[in-house]
This record gives structure tokens, C-alpha cells and sequence, in this order.
């Protein structure tokens, strides 16, 4: 992968946005260990790029504010309002109007029931009742089945569904500089209560002394697509011998579903990834 490559193939903008091949994500990341100039590039375009999703946000976000043009509302209410009185007063007077083609109908004559049949009946309203409060009659709709509550209980599956762009970046370590020891690359965190902790343990080889960032991000594409992280957090480093030690726990009250989470470097860019899962 050379200059010529990179620029035909967008490989910056690309990298940015999690759209490189595994292929092209190995070997430009092994170039930006080498390419401090080509580095300076990324972290640019980076800055670029999250300057560029704050204006799109805000832009959203005014245009959701945008007040409703009340003069074409009443205008439309108007129109509505005289529609609904010419139907009334139409309907009124077609009501009121006799009717030509009108056929008296015979009163029947009434004659008294029979004793007889009037217990029958009695009778036969009594069996009815029973039948209607029988065990045998369906449940009322207000009853929740089995089925019913084990659904309600079931997470969302989209709040599972893997991120591609963020899956590209699993497992990539930069020069074996930095290593996490805590959690896992993929792990799995059982939520009390609605709360779960999230620990993070690791060492840093680096004899710079460069701000680490840490960004937790859902499982949403679009999420990542307009820089919008769950939780942003700096790390802070201990010092101990000839390496960084990184140690950070926080509980998290978020709901059951995938999560993804970065380290940057400052001057570095992206130094690790990992996902994990609450349930």
C-alpha cells in the first residue's frame, strides 16, 4: 500500500469511518506505526470529521425546533369549520323532510302468555345463565398468558446486532504497546438490578507521555457514523517501572444489549477495541 493507493482508494476517510477490509486495516495500521507524517494526516482528518458530525447534529436539531407556521393552521381550521357546517345544516334538513312513500304498518294484537309458557321460559333463561358462568368459558382478554410475559421479559434483538464498521476494529493492537489484560476482547457482564460494572485493566509500553481516551459506543451504525459515544472518559496512567499501568472501573445503567469500546492515543490514534455484552 503506498501515497498513490491511499489517496485513489480513500483509505483515510475509509479508516475513519470503519470501511477498510481486514486486509487494508492490518497494513495501514502497520503504516501508521512507521508514517508519523501520515499519522499527522489521520488525526487531522479525524478532527475534521467530528467537526463535521457536530455541525450535522446541530443542523437536526434546529430543524426539529423549527416553529409551525400558525397562520396556515388556522387558515386550514377555517376551511375545515365551514366544510363540517354546510354538512350539518345538509344532513339537517334532509332529516326533516316527510317522506312520500310511506307504508302504515298493522299493530299487532297483544294476547296474554300462558302460564305454562312463561315458566318454560324461566326456565330456559335459567340454564343459560349457567352455561354463560360455566369453567368451561375462555379466559378475558385482561389475563396475561405464559407466552404473553416470557415475550414482554425478552430483550430487543436489534439491541444485539453486531456493528460492522466496529466489528473491523476488534483485537487490534498497535505494536503490542498496549496490553488489556481485563476484560476480555469479547465479554459478557451479568446487569443487578438494572446496574452492571464495567472494569478495565491493562499496561501501556510507552515512553511518551500522550493523553489516552476512552469511548464507549452502543451497537447503533449510525451511532458511530456521527461520533456519538455512550460515555467518553481520559484514562489516567500509574507509573511502574518501565510501564503505564491503566486501571478504571465504572457501573453503567444501561439496558441489556452490545456494546463496543475504543482506546485512542492522542498522537497514536486508535490503539485497541472490544466489544461486550449486558444481560
Amino acid at each position: 500500500m503506498d501515497d498513490k493507493y491511499i489517496k485513489e482508494h480513500s483509505v483515510i476517510e475509509r479508516y475513519l469511518t470503519g470501511q477498510l477490509t481486514k486486509e487494508e486495516l492490518d497494513e495501514f495500521s502497520f503504516l501508521l506505526m512507521k508514517d508519523k507524517n501520515l499519522l499527522k494526516e489521520v488525526q487531522v482528518n479525524r478532527q475534521l470529521f467530528k467537526t463535521l458530525w457536530a455541525q450535522q447534529s446541530d443542523e437536526r436539531q434546529q430543524a426539529v425546533k423549527k416553529p409551525l407556521n400558525w397562520k396556515f393552521l388556522l387558515v386550514l381550521g377555517g376551511i375545515i369549520l365551514v366544510f363540517g357546517c354546510l354538512l350539518y345544516f345538509i344532513g339537517d334538513k334532509s332529516s326533516k323532510a316527510p317522506s312520500t312513500n310511506t307504508i302504515p304498518s298493522e299493530q299487532p294484537t297483544l294476547t296474554p302468555p300462558d302460564a305454562t309458557d312463561t315458566i318454560e321460559q324461566k326456565n330456559h333463561s335459567i340454564d343459560i345463565e349457567k352455561e354463560k358462568i360455566s369453567p368451561s368459558a375462555p379466559k378475558s382478554n385482561n389475563e396475561a398468558t405464559p407466552t404473553d410475559e416470557q415475550a414482554s421479559s425478552q430483550p430487543l434483538a436489534a439491541n444485539f446486532e453486531p456493528n460492522p464498521m466496529l466489528e473491523n476494529y476488534i483485537g487490534q493492537l498497535r505494536g503490542g504497546e498496549l496490553v488489556i489484560s481485563k476484560p476480555p476482547q469479547s465479554n459478557l457482564i451479568i446487569s443487578k438490578n438494572g446496574k452492571s460494572t464495567f472494569q478495565l485493566e491493562g499496561t501501556y509500553n510507552n515512553k511518551t507521555t500522550e493523553e489516552l481516551m476512552l469511548y464507549f459506543f452502543s451497537n447503533k451504525k449510525e451511532d458511530y457514523e456521527q461520533f456519538q459515544p455512550l460515555l467518553t472518559t481520559n484514562l489516567k496512567l500509574e507509573q511502574l517501572d518501565d510501564v503505564l499501568l491503566i486501571k478504571w472501573e465504572q457501573e453503567l445503567d444501561w439496558p441489556e444489549g452490545l456494546y463496543y469500546y475504543q482506546i485512542e492515543g492522542a498522537d497514536s490514534g486508535l490503539l485497541y477495541a472490544g466489544k461486550f455484552e449486558i444481560r
